[in-house]
């Protein structure tokens, strides 16, 4: 087939066509390391689009050995991929998928990410992504160079770029270019909170599903800067030309390096915590992300974009099997200090949280579960629910604004994971029997789970309000209407719900919200 950025060999299956490793932007190679992406001069040979191609440097993860999928990686990585139900005219909805990976990991090749599913029951376009990652995508280079002030943000302006190939050629694969839904879990549901907050005039996308992650997570340039010094001196490094002279795995090496603390010397308020989670994220540096993306988007910059977001109910349990020992209750006050300007009260709520309670253990909850559930609630469930407080700015034409919560368990580890980050992704991309999954999953995860997830993934992309499937019938997902102080979210995956029903739960945890009223500032 023939797009405008020039022809594509893909391969055919029985039900769909698959286009791989396209390239969407100039290698970011040489003299480019560091600088926004440059656009793709059209090619006229034809171009083999069988095969993945190179993902962002970046040192293996956790994923790769789960799945057992090492890739091989290159700084010419920045590819898309492509499954399409067929490429011709058929102006179907396209859903653009922006994986996660804490900013330093990741691809969008992952077999995790495959798209064919999708795209055949949904009859939509579905389009994965590779962006620059960890001191690539976001190192902030100005103070070596002035010339390459967006450094600290070209993992979200090479996701811009991704769009924008999307909108001029993705018509050409069988989708609309008026009718794209961004879609990512953890780094890729925060990156969308920054395009949201830059990008969200709807020109590139219509709607937005945000999947564990929020606006909240865009660093100050005091602490870019600080963090910059910390990996400069890892590097031994002093201008940019020592900088584009090293090979890619120095600045690898010098990422694993990074000691502990060490870039956090500026993040000594509670509003802060979201610095404190990763060295590289993305930054308000006055150029790519004028001010907070909270801020903007409480200003209006999202107002017309369709909205879906939603957390997992134990989302920290995931990060907190890597803690060292138990945790005593000095360290989680310490913790709860670190996060929360009353943390007394703070405890006292967690001691008495609903998650912890219902357990009907005889005991009070330890410190260890007490933390799961508070930093579960810091870094994703309270900004997420302050991000919807913020959608509803005046003048909004009522898009779609639809909260969700996953609270269905994985089984591994006698349970020890629960409903926790990123469990959701292989229900939503149909890949529960994916080599590996089980893994994470554990034996026997609800395939009727994942289709009645999909489907409301897929409606919301097609531009219609879900219609879910509750104990009492189907019912239309209903508006989160923060204006009015609801807290409403469809809640996937509850024991109490029997056959993959849905539950409508329409004040989800509002003590909770109320416990950390007023803590953050953006």
């Amino acid at each position: 087939m023939s797009a405008p950025a020039g022809p594509l060999r893909g391969l055919q299956f029985e039900t769909h066509q698959r286009f791989a490793g396209v390239p969407y932007a100039a290698p970011p190679v040489g003299d480019l390391r560091f600088r926004p992406p440059q656009r793709l001069d059209p090619w006229s040979e034809v171009l083999d689009a069988a095969n993945f191609g190179p993902i962002a440097p970046q040192n293996a993860s956790a994923l790769d050995r789960l799945l057992g999928e090492p890739e091989s990686w290159d700084e010419d990585c920045l590819r898309l991929n492509v499954w399409t139900p067929a490429a011709d005219d058929g102006a179907r909805p396209v859903m653009v998928w922006i994986h996660g990976g804490a900013f330093s990991t990741g691809s969008g090749s992952s077999v995790l990410y495959h798209g064919e599913s999708l795209a055949t029951i949904g009859d939509v376009v579905v389009v994965t992504i590779n962006y620059r990652l960890n001191a690539f995508g976001f190192l902030d280079v100005s103070s070596l160079d002035p010339d390459r002030a967006a450094s600290g943000n070209n993992g979200i302006l090479d996701q811009l770029a991704a769009l924008d190939w999307i909108q001029e050629n993705i018509a050409s694969l069988g989708g609309d270019p008026s009718n794209v839904t961004v879609f990512g879990e953890s780094a890729g549901a925060m990156s969308i909170g920054s395009l949201l907050a830059i990008a969200g005039d709807g020109s590139r996308f219509q709607r937005a599903i945000l999947q564990s992650g929020s606006p909240a997570h865009a660093i100050r340039p005091e602490q870019a800067a600080a963090n910059a010094r910390v990996f400069f001196d890892l590097l031994g490094i002093s201008t940019i030309d020592e900088l584009l002279a090293l090979p890619a795995e120095a600045l690898l090496d010098a990422e694993m390096r990074i000691p502990s603390g060490a870039v956090l010397d500026r993040c000594t308020e509670a509003r802060h915590v979201f610095e404190r989670s990763m060295p590289f994220q993305p930054v308000v540096d006055g150029v790519t992300i004028p001010e907070h993306p909270m801020a903007l988007i409480a200003q209006g910059a999202a107002a017309t974009i369709d909205v879906m977001a939603g957390t997992n109910t134990d989302e920290n349990r995931l990060f907190s099997m890597l803690e060292r020992g138990p945790l005593t209750e000095e360290r989680l006050r310490q913790r709860a200090t670190n996060v929360h300007s009353d943390p007394s009260a703070l405890l006292e709520h967690y001691r008495g949280h609903a998650h912890l309670v219902e357990r009907n253990a005889p005991e009070p909850p330890s410190p260890s579960e007490m933390h799961t559930h508070l930093m579960t609630d810091a870094v994703f469930f309270v900004p997420t629910m302050e991000m919807f407080d913020r959608l509803h700015a005046p003048g909004d034409r009522s898009p779609l604004r639809l909260c969700y919560r996953f609270a269905w368990p994985s089984s591994v580890a006698d349970g020890l994971l629960g409903a926790c980050h990123a469990l959701e992704i292989p229900f939503i991309f149909d890949r529960l029997t994916t080599p590996g999954v089980a893994g994470f999953t554990g034996d026997g995860a609800p395939e009727g789970l994942g289709e009645v997830m999909r489907a409301a993934w897929l409606d919301f992309a097609h531009g219609r309000r879900p219609v879910v499937p509750t104990s009492d019938g189907p019912q239309a997902w209903p508006d989160v209407n923060r204006l009015q102080g609801s807290t409403t979210a469809a809640v996937f995956g509850s024991a109490a719900e029997p056959d993959h029903a849905v539950s409508i739960d329409t004040a989800l945890d509002q003590e909770t919200l109320d416990a950390w009223s007023g803590t953050f500032a953006w």
